[in-house]
């Protein structure tokens, strides 16, 4: 499990390669027009985005999931049994 000083050092090296990438096309792109300057920072910023939502993920793993109702009248678990049918 990592802390979060480490999920951020890991978005922070995601995120600096992804303006990495931006700032080599932009360098070796000459003359780029607004379409192609809006493509490339689109696909850079979706990869970005993918890789937040994963550590987001990564870091709910490790939390218990959602416990299951209990019973008001006797205190017990509740379980699903299905959709009652219309009379």
């Amino acid at each position: 499990m990592k802390s979060r000083a480490e999920r951020k050092a890991v978005l922070m090296q995601a995120a600096e390669k992804r303006i990495e990438e931006l700032l080599e096309w932009a360098e070796t792109t000459e003359r780029p027009n607004l379409e192609q300057i809006e493509t490339v920072v689109l696909r850079l910023r979706e990869q970005v985005g993918q890789e937040m939502a994963q550590a987001v993920l990564a870091g709910e793993e490790r939390q218990r999931p959602v416990p299951e109702p209990s019973c008001a009248t006797c205190g017990r678990t509740m379980r699903y049994k299905g959709r009652k049918r219309r009379r």
